[in-house]
This record gives structure tokens, C-alpha cells and sequence, in this order.
């Protein structure tokens, strides 16, 4: 029998909202130089595999396109969520100026899902993307359509079944300090020590 259109919304509404899951910004924080360049990840935690492992993701990451720059060659999970190989996706996106957009959607099947990730207790990382600071300043990592420290959106992570999965995300944010100049004591120790040696010598 067809399940009715209008009571889709009710059987989504009685998945289990496994509270406990965290998407979030790994280092919270970074100082960096201005030029340097350096690696982030995005992890999850609290899955509980046994019932509930991740099968897709879809997010946007905003940041201060003035101060840091994400380059475009980030690295994905290809342990727990599976491997292009067997036709698992997984893409990098600019929609404009400050917005990155990750997405993985994996094709393995629910069990293999649900062993992988039980077999690191429901804590992973996600991806990994390096960024090089551009501009002098503080720039969030934040993670668009939530709250300071808010939930996801509802479609942003899914689960082996393809219900959405409730999570918490934690931003992040890097500093850009200045290149620090060349030390000065080392050039003030020369100098008196030439003044010293011309005295010795008048």
C-alpha cells in the first residue's frame, strides 16, 4: 500500500531527534600569519550508529572573504562514509563570495554504514580544507542557516534511511596577525658591539 503524501510529514516528525549530535570546527580557533596557510576539519559527534549513522551531508560554511582565502582542494571521509569508487559523491562549491558548500552523500549500504562509524564510536572527521590568511583580522567559520552555536538545518545531515538527523553545530574562526618583523636586539647587539671595537681602537 502507498504511503499518503500528506502523512509524510508526520512519519518524518516521528524520527528520534538524537540530540546529542555535534557537527563542529576543529581547531575551534587559530592564530596565523598573515600568508600562511593551514588545515581545518569539520567533525561529527554523538551518532549512535546502532540506530542512527550518517549517510549524507549538505552544508554551507561562511567566512571574511578579506581575511582568509579556503582553497579548493579539500579532503573528504572516505573511511566511514565510503569511497568514490563504489559511487559515493562527494563536492566542493563556491555559490559566491564567503560561502563554501560541502557535500557527501555516501551509496553504501545502511549495515556497512552502520559498522563503520559504530567502529569509531560515532565520532569522525568529516573533511578536511586548508585556508590561507589573506587580510589582518578575525574571520567565523560558521555554519550558514544556524544560530550562534544554533542547530542545523534540518536537511543538512541525513541518515542511513534518508530521515534527517537533528545536530548542533559549533563554528570556528581564525585570527590573521601580522608577519612579525626581523628581531631587533640581534642588530642592536652589532651595533654597540661596533661602537665598543672603534673606542678600543681611538
Amino acid at each position: 500500500m502507498k504511503t499518503p503524501f500528506l502523512a509524510i510529514p508526520l512519519l518524518l516528525a516521528a524520527v528520534p531527534a538524537w540530540a546529542d549530535v555535534v557537527v563542529s570546527m576543529f581547531p575551534a580557533h587559530q592564530d596565523i600569519q598573515l600568508g600562511d596557510t593551514v588545515s581545518e576539519e569539520i567533525q561529527i559527534s554523538g551518532l549512535n550508529p546502532a540506530k542512527q549513522a550518517l549517510g549524507a551531508y549538505d552544508f554551507n560554511i561562511t567566512y571574511n572573504p578579506a581575511i582568509i582565502l579556503v582553497l579548493p582542494t579539500p579532503t573528504y571521509n572516505s573511511v566511514q562514509m565510503g569511497d568514490p569508487v563504489t559511487g559515493d559523491s562527494f563536492t566542493f562549491t563556491t555559490p559566491g563570495p564567503g560561502t563554501i558548500e560541502f557535500t557527501q552523500v555516501s551509496t553504501l549500504q545502511p549495515n556497512d554504514l552502520q559498522t563503520r562509524q559504530n567502529a569509531v564510536g560515532g565520532n569522525f572527521v568529516l573533511l578536511t580544507f586548508d585556508l590561507t590568511g589573506v587580510g589582518l583580522g578575525t574571520s567565523t567559520l560558521h555554519f550558514a542557516g544556524t544560530g550562534v552555536n544554533g542547530n542545523l538545518p534540518p536537511a543538512a545531515l541525513s541518515d542511513q534511511l534518508g530521515f534527517s538527523i537533528n545536530a548542533g553545530a559549533i563554528d570556528g574562526s581564525i585570527t590573521v596577525l601580522p608577519t612579525p618583523e626581523p628581531a631587533a636586539w640581534p642588530w642592536l647587539a652589532l651595533a654597540l658591539a661596533a661602537i665598543a671595537a672603534w673606542r678600543i681602537r681611538t
